[in-house]
C-alpha cells in the first residue's frame, strides 16, 4: 500500500493544482470515467457491473472517503477481492479516489452523482440535438 507520506503528498498536490476554493457549488458534481464508476460499484458492493445501478447513482462524499480509507491500507493484490473493483484498477484506484475526493472537497459538495456515459456521449447528444434543430 502507499505510505502515509505518499498519500499526503498526492493530497497536497491535488489541492494545490485545484487552486483557490470557489464559492460553494450550486449544481451537482457529476463524475464520469472508470474511477467514478468503479467507486460506485464498490460502494454498492456489486459483483457484476450493472449500468442501471451505476448510471445516475448518487452517493455521499463520505462513502467515497470510507472506501478510500479502506483501500489505501491494502496492498494492490488484496484489493482485487473487493466487490465492484474491476480487475486492472487495483493499482490506480487509490490515487483516482484521492483526486476525486479532493475535487469534491474543493467544490464543497457532499454528494456525488456518477454517469457511465462519459464526455463523448454528451458531445454526441449535443451534436444530434443541433442536427435535429
Amino acid at each position: 500500500p502507499p505510505t502515509q507520506a505518499e498519500l499526503q503528498s498526492l493530497r497536497e498536490h491535488a489541492r494545490n493544482t485545484l487552486g483557490a476554493k470557489p464559492s460553494p457549488a450550486s449544481c451537482p458534481l457529476v463524475c464520469v470515467g472508470g474511477t467514478a464508476t468503479t467507486a460506485a460499484a464498490m460502494v454498492q458492493r456489486l459483483k457484476t457491473y450493472d449500468h442501471a445501478k451505476i448510471h445516475g447513482c448518487r452517493g455521499a462524499k463520505t462513502q467515497w472517503e470510507e472506501t478510500l480509507n479502506t483501500l489505501e491500507k491494502l496492498p494492490a493484490a488484496r484489493r482485487t477481492g473487493i466487490p465492484g473493483l474491476q480487475k486492472g484498477r487495483e493499482d490506480i484506484i487509490v490515487a483516482g479516489l484521492l483526486v476525486l475526493n479532493a475535487f469534491a472537497e474543493h467544490l464543497g459538495v457532499e454528494e456525488i452523482t456518477v454517469s457511465d456515459r462519459g464526455v463523448l456521449y454528451g458531445i454526441l447528444v449535443e451534436y444530434l440535438n443541433e442536427m435535429m434543430a
